[in-house]
């Protein structure tokens, strides 16, 4: 699945097409008059009408009461309403029918929203300065290391201060799945760029996305896994146990695992699975800590690129969750890159033994993390 993009402050032809060709998910249609973007709802109308599918569109709102809202649906279809206020947003959906996105200023971890407040999807940008006459990101970005830790209660979108030039980072960076750009697709102030508009979705959508996997993954994440061993392991296991590696063994084993409940994340790039990770309660109660990083690899194509600590970063994430404030993985002991990553996140040696697996032995060395706090 790729990163998906908003485009929002649509308020000319040009702009419109370009996104809609360079295939938006959504197009945003700001009906707040004091903004540079404001676009009336008759050109709104005409606008929307130049493709008849394609992205859905998105109505932005300031303070408007559902009189405001109506007056606005009377002229154009919208699909999503993007609301800033305090509006009772179940009210507004119940009567609109339509789901409703609440944006959420960040300026602090305090910011972070820990309830949904009745939304279907949750905005996050910079909380605009205090001398700001307009909300929404200001052209802003927030610091992105603020969300690791974070618990989305809802689907969520990253906003603010993005451009062609950092939107890659704040997808590897922050695990966004979806993102949404403004004034930073513009040459002037509130006129887009449609060539910038083109660079960005691509942008995105070439970064690296982060998200669960699911049963469905089972045969790509069987691939991976295999391409994974090939890659990491050549040298340091006999060529005939990488030779004897099945990927429909393989995706047989994640497809069970997936179906049971399994905690996998994966990293994806261009459609394709670049790197995976999989956690859950400790397997040998020999070890000292209570949960387990199982799985972590990384296609070398996509290595030092921050991948692998986004991935580790979200099964820490998901050991909290369950309760279990420490982890342990095991690592082959010639596996020297590996060893060398683990040991700059923190990892301490707490075990190393022959073990057998695959047709082969191996000495494993098991690294611990006390707190897995430090990798969430």
């Amino acid at each position: 699945m790729s990163v998906q993009v908003k485009i929002c402050g649509i308020n000319d032809a040009a702009a419109f097409d370009a996104a809609v060709a360079a295939g938006a998910d959504w197009l945003g249609f700001n009906f707040f008059p004091p903004s540079p973007r404001y676009v009336a709802p008759s050109r709104a109308a005409e606008l929307a009408a130049r493709s008849s599918g394609g992205p859905l569109r998105v109505g932005l709102f300031v303070d408007a009461t559902p009189a405001a809202i109506s007056a606005v649906l009377e002229h154009v279809r919208l699909d999503v309403l993007q609301l800033y206020g305090s509006a009772d947003l179940a009210a507004l959906r119940a009567g609109f029918g339509l789901p409703v996105w609440r944006p959420f200023g960040v300026a602090g971890v305090p910011d972070l929203p820990a309830s949904a407040g009745g939304a279907d999807r949750l905005l996050l940008e910079a909380k605009p300065p205090p001398e700001a006459t307009r909300p929404g990101g200001n052209a802003l970005r927030f610091d992105w290391s603020l969300l690791r830790g974070w618990r989305a209660p809802a689907p969520w979108i990253l906003a603010g201060g993005l451009t062609v030039a950092n939107v890659a980072e704040a997808i590897g960076t922050t695990g966004a799945t979806a993102v949404d750009v403004s004034s930073g697709v513009e040459r002037e102030r509130g006129v887009k760029d449609p060539a910038l508009i083109r660079a960005f979705i691509a942008a995105a959508r070439s970064a690296v996305g982060f998200r669960r996997a699911t049963p469905a993954d089972a045969a790509a994440l069987g691939d991976a896994h295999v391409r994974a061993w090939h890659e990491a392991y050549a040298g340091l296991v006999p060529d005939a146990a990488l030779a004897a590696l099945d990927a429909g063994e393989r995706s047989a084993m994640w497809r069970d695992a997936l179906a049971k409940g399994a905690a996998v994340w994966l990293a994806e790039r261009n459609g394709g699975i670049a790197g995976f990770v999989s956690s859950g309660p400790r397997r040998d109660d020999s070890l000292p800590c209570s949960g387990e990083i199982y799985a972590l690899y990384v296609l070398q194509a996509a290595q030092r690129q921050g991948i692998g600590r986004a991935l580790i970063g979200h099964a820490a994430r998901d050991l909290l969750a369950e309760g279990h404030g420490s982890a342990v993985l095991w690592v082959m002991e010639g596996n020297t890159a590996a060893r060398c990553f683990y040991e700059a996140l923190g990892g301490r040696e707490v075990a190393r033994r022959e073990q057998r697996r695959d047709g082969f032995s191996a000495t494993g060395i098991a690294y611990a993390w006390d707190d897995v706090t430090v990798l969430a």
